[in-house]
């Protein structure tokens, strides 16, 4: 297996906004000329996750949960014959046409930051290919019933890739991750390590499925996770991210409860998360707390969010050399503080993620 990096830097700089860079197209275009098969990987479903008001430069948002609402495409209209693209929230599912700007009743916008539908958009127009799309949304059964037939193209999510894609009855000429970095640069412990293991699932499904060629784009190629992914250096990756996660007391040296106070009114949210952090904070010295902070999502279903983060040091990993029955008592301590907290507060102990 052929694998290439694609720094996507260049691409800007070379005026191509689009998910499909220059290297990619043509590899695109060699393995449609041999009748081969092509499979391309984006862990964003539909058109624009972002939709801007040109106007105002309003971003379009769930009115229950304050998030960006994603652009999807709808039916076809039987007036215009064209689809029509409609706003979906991806926490409520709440669903509405595009419609106007809520704030100056604009009706010209910007698409930002491409899903599959948009993809498979652009590349029906540069290529003319056959392209099918795999969306999370889709059941198994449709996937096999009408996508892996007549194809030359397959868009799809990470999630169904090694249990729904081909079950290696295609050999495959490329396949290419359009852009790594939609799970690389989140403010989360588990990032470096969801980009990492990303690129060993899509390292396994080549070889699955014989494919020929492999392209990983990424604005990052210089990035330790890059590159020990791109070659499945497990052993230099592990030394890399066992040393961040120390430096910044995260798991495995420390052990994680993440806290979320939800409210319908964002003041009270704020303020109560804040108080009980610092009442948490003046309780011992024993674990590390953080500030209050907006969750992720920060507002859903009408409910605000607030959360803390409590590290814990794991005695496994550094050893307390104070006697074990003080420490006892200052963690029986803050079991009872949170064991108090009222059903508007969410406790999650070791969290994956410290969105």
């Amino acid at each position: 297996m052929n694998l290439i990096i694609v720094d996507l830097k260049n691409e800007l700089h070379g005026g191509n906004y689009s998910l499909i860079s220059n290297r990619l197209l043509k590899s695109i275009n060699v393995a449609l000329q041999t009748g081969s098969k092509i499979v391309l990987f984006h862990n964003r479903t539909g058109y624009a996750r972002r939709i801007i008001c040109e106007d105002c430069r309003q971003i379009i948002q769930c009115a229950k949960c304050e998030l960006p609402q994603v652009g999807i495409l709808g039916t076809e209209n039987e007036t215009e014959k064209a689809q029509l693209l409609r706003l979906r929230c991806p926490y409520c599912q709440s669903e509405r046409a595009l419609g106007i700007c809520p704030k100056c009743n604009g009706v010209k916008w910007k698409f930002l930051s491409f899903g599959l539908e948009r993809v498979k958009t652009d590349l029906e127009k540069q290529t003319g290919a056959r392209v099918k799309l795999v969306s999370s949304l889709e059941s198994k059964l449709s996937v096999y019933q009408s996508l892996l037939v007549d194809f030359d193209v397959l868009l799809a999510t990470r999630e169904p890739l090694i249990d729904v894609l081909l079950e290696g009855k295609s050999q495959l000429s490329l396949s290419a991750i359009l852009n790594l970095d939609t799970s690389f640069y989140l403010p989360d412990f588990n990032a470096n390590l969801n980009a990492f293991n990303r690129l060993l699932q899509f390292r396994k499904f080549c070889r699955q499925q014989g494919t020929q060629n492999a392209i990983i784009q990424t604005y990052a190629p210089e990035h330790p996770t890059v590159i020990y992914g791109a070659s499945g250096d497990e052993v230099n990756f592990k030394k890399f991210e066992l040393a961040i996660r120390h430096d910044l007391n995260y798991p495995p040296g420390n052990n994680l409860i993440k806290l979320i106070c939800q409210n319908q009114s964002e003041k009270i949210a704020r303020q109560t998360a804040s108080l009980f952090a610092t009442e948490l904070k003046n309780l011992s010295k024993d674990y590390q707390i953080s500030p209050s902070y907006p969750s992720w999502p920060p507002q859903v279903r009408g409910q605000f969010r607030y959360q803390v983060l409590i590290k814990i040091p794991n005695q496994n990993v550094e050893p307390d050399l104070r006697p074990l029955s003080a420490r006892s008592e200052n963690l029986q301590l803050l079991g009872q503080k949170l064991g108090a907290l009222t059903p508007s507060w969410i406790i999650d102990v070791d969290p994956i993620s410290s969105l």
